[in-house]
């Protein structure tokens, strides 16, 4: 996936699942970096977007987590 997202960083799947793949390995600050590009290639996925705002609450980094939250209020989820 590596290999794959760095010849091609707007391949979403790929973003996705090395997300997941960082998420249970534990490594929030790779899980966070690949929903970062994965926001960037398909920014209507209000899921994606909540996911990123955890991880950023995890990192302590608040400004993200606010960016996100409002990210998923702006798509207006049901």
């Amino acid at each position: 996936l590596l290999e794959l997202t760095a010849r091609d960083a707007s391949h979403l799947e790929a973003q996705l699942a090395l997300a997941q793949l960082r998420e249970q390995r534990g490594d929030t600050a790779g899980a966070a970096a690949a929903l970062e590009q994965a926001v960037w290639i398909w920014p209507y996925d209000a899921g994606v977007h909540a996911r990123l705002a955890a991880h950023a609450e995890t990192l302590k980094d608040a400004r993200r987590a606010v960016r996100e939250r409002r990210a998923v209020l702006a798509l207006a989820p049901v």
